[in-house]
């Protein structure tokens, strides 16, 4: 194992660990520029990956981080593995959506002058609520532009790709599959479009919105596994689009508020408005 000092700390982010695994690193562009500011982030490479001279890094992208270079799959460089990340504060392993970083944050006795406060004190949440159904909606409208990505690069894959002496798409399961598809996509966008206006407007409600968002992330998560399996074998390639989208269409059902919590919120409207006509 060899590895290299960490250069002196400074910066905003000054005290700040994270850690990088670079065969599973999401975006190392981010990690650079949390070094950049200051952190400590400790890199883990393949030892080839470092240059046995000098102990450091051979990756361009590795300024500012120290660099340990050991064998992940030997039980050791496991073990170490795992001690240090008790000890870091970022952690960046996520499944998908490997462009974006996501870190976890601790703010311990950090005092907010009175002229950086944002909104009304001690009414965070509420602010935050006032805003769920933009957020919700541009969810929405990210998951009705994948559906139809998916659904134009699947077509182009299905009319080039020949399966026992015929296009994909001449066969019978795969033009129903993408007539089903694109119909539930053209329907998704009328009601998505809808609710654009009604949000342009001021006029968009926390119901409506809900229903957008489960509703297009649902047919999202569902027109990507079906565009997948037309793919066959090659859509399960991280090189194929269809297979990164895939994974980054997990998340679209959770994050915002889950299909579940959409639901109650649509039901419980129903439930209400049901109660007051009575």
């Amino acid at each position: 194992m060899s590895h290299t000092p960490p250069q002196a700390a400074g910066g905003p982010l000054a005290g700040l660990r994270v850690m990088e695994i670079a065969s599973m690193a999401p975006a190392p562009f981010a990690c650079t520029l949390l070094a950049d500011l200051g952190a400590e982030v400790l890199r883990f490479d393949r030892a080839s990956d470092v240059d046995p001279e000098t102990n450091h890094s051979t990756d361009p992208l590795a300024r500012g981080r120290r660099s340990i270079a050991l064998d992940l799959k030997h039980p050791e460089g496991a073990a170490l593995v795992r001690r240090l990340a008790g000890h870091a504060d970022v952690l960046l392993d996520k499944i998908g959506l490997h462009a974006q970083d996501t870190a976890e944050l601790f703010f311990d006795s950090v005092r907010v002058p009175a002229a950086n406060l944002l909104g009304t004190e001690g009414r965070g949440f509420v602010h935050l609520m006032e805003r769920l159904p933009r957020e919700r909606m541009s969810i929405a409208v990210w998951a009705q532009c994948v559906t139809e990505t998916a659904l134009e690069q699947t077509l182009e894959y299905c009319t080039g790709r020949a399966a026992f002496g015929k296009p994909v798409a001449d066969f019978q399961h795969s033009r129903f599959l993408l007539a089903e598809l694109t119909t539930q996509a053209d329907v998704t966008r009328v009601y998505v479009d809808r609710a654009i206006e009604a949000l342009k407007d001021g006029t968009l409600t926390a119901v409506d919105a809900a229903k957008a968002k489960w509703w297009a992330t649902e047919l999202q998560t569902k027109t990507v596994d079906r565009c997948l399996q037309l793919h066959g074998d090659y859509g399960y390639m991280a090189e194929y689009p269809i297979g990164r989208a895939y994974l980054d269409a997990r998340i679209q059902t959770i994050y915002s508020g889950t299909t579940e919590i959409m639901k109650e919120i649509s039901g419980r409207s129903l439930a209400t408005s049901g109660k007051a006509g009575r």
